[in-house]
């Protein structure tokens, strides 16, 4: 009677094998499918539906669910161990190797059209990728820190968040007592052009190095620019500093805002201060300019200072007629006070100005023979 028992539990266990499981003749396996409809070499699902891109498979797995609830996964990966060594969760290669001019993958993903999702989705938070965070429909959606070692091209353009519903806490850079001025600080930094070093150039193969671009770089030192704007400098898990460029433009654009109100001030100020500067001119000057403008000017022309800005000292080079007579260079701060009157001749060809005469700003020169201004220009003495 046992006997008879266990054959009958024997029988049966086989026949529902054999409804779960099935190989054909050509070395294929289907389970939980009864049908050769497929090109997989071993088939798991529960439903004839097929993916019409891939015609050949190793292996396909099909989950389809039609009850609401709990997540869905076609297949669960996981590499653990306890002691040295890698562990890779799923491990893909492409490679076609007869044809040079197939694309070959080693992990490809997808989403449907308008799902919400993405096609490839990663994580270094641990546990499940973060479903619940993807609000739209992406090829590629990463949540964590990423590092991408080697160039990286983008079509159509790189896009940081800066809406302003995402925004708190706001301080305008036009608050230049409380942070300074941008320009000045931007022009403390040192532009440099260099080569780059990978992090772990011992580690490269040697494809790898034949690879590498070695075409010259720009950028700044993060070390000089973590001095002056902390926030745009982060030390990487590496230990080395990286630079955040894209934030260092809105920057950019203040230093040549700051710029333009400099040079809307000479210009809003220029007809005070040419009138201040005529006031200052002695009245033995003008009451030897009887000559006419055209004469005055003719053989006259003062010249940008050398070099500009400057620190220790700066060249003003000019170039005066023969026949002039009381000429001078004259120095204005941007109020039209003259700081500094140079007698200067036909036999001169320039007069220096040391930086220690002066403070830090923006000063205004004038060359002036005979009471007539002949031309203005502006010099500017940095720290």
């Amino acid at each position: 009677m046992k006997k008879a028992f266990l054959l009958f539990l024997s029988l049966t266990f086989a026949y529902t094998l054999y409804a779960q499981l099935k190989v054909t003749s050509d070395g294929k396996v289907y389970i939980q499918h009864q049908t050769a409809d497929t090109d997989a070499d071993v088939y798991i699902g529960e439903s004839t539906y097929m993916d019409p891109v891939y015609d050949k498979k190793g292996l396909y797995v099909h989950k389809y669910v039609q009850t609401s609830g709990n997540s869905n996964c076609g297949i669960y990966s996981e590499a653990v161990k306890n002691g040295n060594g890698d562990c890779m969760g799923i491990f893909g290669i492409g490679s076609n190797l007869n044809n040079n001019t197939s694309t070959n993958y080693g992990v490809v993903g997808t989403v449907q059209i308008n799902a919400r999702g993405a096609g490839i989705c990663g994580t270094s938070e641990g546990g499940a990728a973060p479903a619940n965070y993807i609000t739209g429909n992406y090829a590629g959606y990463f949540f964590g820190e990423t590092y991408l070692d080697g160039c990286t091209t983008a079509a159509y353009g790189i896009y940081d968040l800066s809406d302003m519903r995402l925004k708190g806490n706001v301080v305008s850079l036009s608050d230049n007592e409380r942070r300074g001025s941008v320009l000045s600080n931007l022009m403390s930094l040192d532009v440099v052009e260099y080569d780059l070093h990978h992090p772990r150039e011992e580690q490269l193969t040697k494809e790898m190095k034949n690879k590498k671009d070695d075409r010259r770089h720009f950028g700044v030192f993060a070390q000089e620019l973590q001095k002056i704007y902390p926030n745009l400098v982060r030390e990487g898990q590496d230990g080395y500093l990286t630079v955040n460029y894209v934030e260092m433009v809105p920057l950019l654009l203040r230093s040549i805002q700051e710029l333009k109100q400099e040079l809307d001030k000479v210009k809003g100020t220029g007809n005070s201060v040419q009138k201040a500067r005529r006031n200052d001119i002695s009245h033995d000057d003008e009451q030897t300019s009887g000559m006419d403008a055209i004469g005055i000017t003719t053989g006259n022309r003062l010249f940008q200072n050398t070099p500009n800005p400057f620190t220790e000292r700066t060249e003003i080079c000019f170039t005066l007629a023969e026949n002039a007579q009381n000429a001078y260079i004259c120095i204005f701060d941007m109020t039209g006070k003259m700081l500094k009157q140079i007698p200067v001749d036909s036999s001169m060809q320039s007069v220096t100005v040391n930086g220690y005469e002066l403070s830090a700003g923006i000063y205004l020169y004038s060359l002036v023979v005979n009471g007539q201004e002949i031309d203005t220009k502006r010099m500017i003495l940095s720290d």
